[in-house]
């Protein structure tokens, strides 16, 4: 999943405005995720490590994987399985 920071971090288009990214980003929310199990996993050379780092020191209980490795299908498909056996354990 995309995560940014701040709407300057967003691609052109990706938002309308710095008023419609703070109106829609998870940083000015993550009090709507208390009692949420919430999991990240992000890989270490990922582009969206830095956010995904930056929202997992924000969420309390939060279980976060940073492991070797970007943004790319072999890198979700090594860790699918571990995601979904988490997500069951919980549903």
């Amino acid at each position: 999943m995309a995560l940014w920071r701040t709407g300057a971090e967003t691609p052109a288009g990706t938002y309308d405005d710095r008023e419609d990214f703070d109106r829609h980003s998870i940083f000015g929310r993550v009090d709507r995720l208390a009692g949420i199990p919430v999991r990240l996993d992000c890989g270490r050379s990922d582009p969206f490590v830095a956010a995904n780092r930056a929202l997992a020191e924000r969420l309390p209980g939060v279980e976060a994987h940073f492991d070797p490795g970007g943004h790319e299908d072999a890198w979700w498909r090594a860790h699918a399985a571990a995601e979904m056996a988490w997500l069951a354990a919980r549903a």
